[in-house]
């Protein structure tokens, strides 16, 4: 329960920083775009391990991408 009021904390601490100060738009818009890179990368290395482990990498001749390997081959 500790971790989650911790986590949580951050949000609060920004919506009362945020109604107090007013942020530069180029400031704000470095820091949503470092956020969204973050969350993207996030979400990015939980689900390649998840489809990873099930099957490795295999590379497709006709495209260039990586795609997880289909089991039921």
């Amino acid at each position: 329960m500790i971790f989650g009021v911790i986590a949580s904390s951050a949000l609060v601490i920004g919506a009362l920083v945020g109604g107090w100060f007013t942020i530069p738009k180029r400031v704000l818009a470095a820091m949503l775009a470092f956020a969204a890179g973050a969350l993207i990368t996030a979400l990015t290395f939980e689900l390649f391990e998840k489809s990873y482990h099930p099957g490795g990498l295999i590379v497709d001749r006709a495209t260039p991408d990586f795609r997880p390997a289909d089991p039921h081959h």
